[in-house]
């Protein structure tokens, strides 16, 4: 049986061992006596109402100042700093996405490819008359290589993995590569004006202008344009290739039946001014060049076919047979088939229709406050149903709109 003392001891240390305030817990949860901080050989019993504190209730409430890490504390600190620095770079994100979307940043950077297109022009200029590039030229397209460069590692930051399969973010890219790769030969000291590489891609820095279609939307139309000629290259490429078929095939006709009688007429004397006539068709690729000539840019037709077709007229067959089957047939398909391309392309370009429709949708807003304003006749603010009953009546243009989406007087009262 304990003795007296060893019960006050024992409540002593279950006294000095109450450090802080005591836990919550729920019903039914019991502390052992193993996680105590008294010692095993006090036997005592605890008082009633009183429990003891565990280690695990001290330790949340020390202080955890070790640099060493593993503590709860530390790593909220840890969680709260990454948080606020994901959100300061979230938040520049945003900042620099309204900026490039604004039109004054569209405006800039279109004024800048303008003019670094004309003193591209100039420089060329230049370079053709063998005259020297004056250095504020060339201080000019460093300056609009360092804002393109900007620009792209703007986009870069912004879009981050969206920039994948961008075309467009390829396309500026090369033609920053190309600016700095130029740069760089330049400051090597080499003669950048004699490297027949470096003056193909200072030409190509011309495909800049289709960046100011893409910016401005005044230039919506153009642009439309020019999105659905790249949307189409395909087409047009296999229609150029289709029609050089044809027309190979017409040329071999033309030297197997043709050339024989090409070169009996000229050496009667039928062409004394046109040397080059008597080898038109000498081969295959001269009697495409000639039927390109005469058929597709209708350069001369008649000098060739009229003295051939007078002294053999079953040539004309050829001649015209080949007339009509590459203009009337081959380009005629071609343009046919291009329109229905561009149908196609349109239909899938999502993103165009709901541009249309925001524009659209922003017209219609505009005149419909106009029209309004119109129809408010005491200038509330307000329109009641006596105000839109007169405005259908007295102004054509409101009463034609509730024509179009048919509605009438009894749908204005349900209103």
């Amino acid at each position: 049986m304990a003795s007296p003392s060893s019960s006050v001891g024992n409540s002593d240390v279950g006294e000095r061992n109450e450090v802080g305030p005591p836990r919550l817990t729920t019903q039914g949860s019991e502390t052992s006596p193993s996680q105590s901080l008294a010692p095993a050989s006090s036997p005592g019993p605890t008082p009633r109402g009183r429990r003891r504190i565990s280690i695990r209730d001290i330790l949340p409430i020390l202080p955890q100042t070790t640099s060493l890490g593993g503590g709860g504390f530390l790593r909220v600190e840890r969680a709260n700093s990454m948080e606020r620095d994901q959100s300061a770079t979230e938040t520049c994100r945003i900042f620099m996405k309204n900026i490039q979307q604004s039109t004054a940043a569209d405006l800039f950077v279109g004024m800048i490819i303008l003019t670094d297109v004309y003193m591209c022009c100039f420089a060329i200029d230049l370079n053709a008359s063998g005259e020297n590039t004056p250095s504020w030229v060339i201080d000019y397209s460093v300056f609009c290589t360092a804002i393109y460069t900007l620009e792209l590692l703007a986009t870069l930051f912004v879009r981050k993995s969206a920039v994948i399969g961008d075309w467009w973010f390829y396309l500026d890219a090369f033609i920053v590569s190309a600016a700095l790769l130029e740069f760089c030969i330049a400051a090597l000291g080499a003669d950048v004006s004699s490297m027949k590489l470096v003056r193909f891609l200072r030409i190509f820095r011309m495909v800049r202008m289709l960046r100011i279609f893409r910016k401005w939307s005044l230039l919506k139309e153009l642009w439309k344009l020019v999105k659905m000629t790249m949307a189409c290259t395909k087409m047009l490429f296999w229609s150029f290739v289709f029609c050089f078929i044809v027309m190979t095939c017409w040329s071999m006709i033309a030297v197997e039946l043709l050339n024989p009688l090409v070169i009996k007429l000229a050496n009667d004397g039928a062409w004394p001014d046109c040397p080059e006539c008597s080898q038109s068709f000498r081969s295959v690729m001269d009697a495409n060049l000639t039927f390109f000539k005469t058929i597709v840019a209708g350069d001369g037709w008649g000098l060739i076919a009229m003295p051939l077709i007078a002294a053999n007229p079953w040539t004309a067959i050829i001649f015209v047979g080949s007339f009509l089957t590459i203009i009337f047939g081959v380009l005629n398909l071609v343009v046919a088939v291009v329109v229905d391309e561009f149908a196609e392309q349109r239909q899938k370009d999502f993103q165009q229709q709901a541009q249309e429709l925001d524009d659209n949708y922003e017209v219609d807003l505009k005149l419909l406050r106009k029209m309004f304003a119109k129809i408010d006749e005491d200038g509330s603010g307000e329109l009641s149903l006596e105000e839109l009953t007169n405005g259908a009546k007295t102004h054509p243009e409101f009463r034609d709109r509730l024509r179009v989406m048919d509605i009438d007087e009894k749908d204005l009262e349900q209103l």
